[in-house]
């Protein structure tokens, strides 16, 4: 029951924990740089780009698969353990070309989006302690993740996911009252955006919160109903943004420009064990976030 799971919640789960993760922390930097408003606003037209683009790739998918289970001679229609993924979409649909392209962006894509959780979980425990370098707890935390290669495939991250989840909730909440509470801080300033390039740096750090799409093809495809993902993804969306919204907004209000200087929002709040408890979740978190990038390479 806890280690294995195809339903529509674990869809969602498996969803939620993937879209929001880390991004939270960096969500009060974005806000600093693109305004209350203008992040607002992107946040909601990238989220529904994202509902979109995911829409129609499990419609392909279940196409493929009703190609696939059609063609006798194809050796992955008998195999029970096969694993769709984005590229054998493609190039089932299109044709070889097609699949070997999006074959290369995605392994570059979610080899990225892999290393930056590593990057991120090293930046988190260096907050918690400085007796090491931000590169070795980096390293450290590569080989814990390395672990993740023993777990079969998404159907098996129900614990993990339901922790993840907790995870991103408990800190989105720690930071958005802790930040309520304190209230905005002496002369604060809330100028953004300063200026063009800081708001396009911005919409590309909120862009990055609604990608990692080539991942929802092997979740989906792990499900026990595979066209079902989709509405497990659009759920997944309105509790994430339950997080997102709150926590940015209020940390923006709280402390204005000076979150611009404080990419990880763990630097905006005061060390305590609350905000301790927040940083070894979100370590979890990055845990299984990396599973689920790293898991169709």
């Amino acid at each position: 029951f806890t280690t294995k799971g195809g339903t529509a919640f674990d869809g969602f789960l498996l969803a939620a924990s993937q879209e929001v993760g880390q991004v939270i922390l960096t969500l009060p930097w974005v806000f600093s740089l693109v305004g209350m408003t203008s992040g607002i606003i992107l946040q909601i037209v990238f989220a529904t780009a994202a509902l979109y683009t995911n829409y129609l790739l499990v419609n392909l998918h279940t196409e493929f698969r009703k190609r696939l289970a059609a063609d006798k001679d194809d050796p992955r229609s008998q195999d029970t353990h096969y694993v769709v993924s984005y590229h054998d979409i493609m190039g089932g649909l299109i044709g070889r070309s097609f699949r070997n392209f999006t074959f290369t962006v995605v392994f570059l894509a979610l080899f990225g989006l892999s290393t930056v959780q590593i990057i991120a979980t090293g930046s988190n425990m260096y907050l918690l302690s400085d007796v090491l370098p931000k590169r070795s707890w980096s390293l450290i935390a590569g080989g814990v993740f390395a672990l993740v290669a023993f777990i079969p495939n998404f159907r098996h991250y129900r614990l993990m996911v339901i922790l993840a989840n907790i995870a991103t909730t408990y800190t989105s909440w720690y930071m958005t009252i802790t930040a309520a509470v304190e209230g905005p801080v002496p002369d604060v300033v809330y100028d953004a955006p300063a200026n063009i390039q800081d708001w396009f740096r911005g919409m590309v750090g909120l862009l990055f919160c609604f990608g990692g799409h080539a991942s929802n093809i092997e979740v989906a495809d792990v499900m026990d109903d595979h066209s079902t993902y989709d509405k497990s993804y659009f759920y997944s969306f309105l509790y994430v943004f339950t997080l997102t919204l709150p926590n940015a907004v209020t940390a923006y209000h709280t402390y204005g420009n000076i979150a611009r200087d404080n990419n990880n929002a763990f630097g905006l709040y005061p060390k305590s064990a609350a905000r301790d408890v927040g940083i070894i979740l979100m370590n979890i978190n990055n845990l299984v976030a990396f599973g689920l990038f790293i898991g169709p390479l």
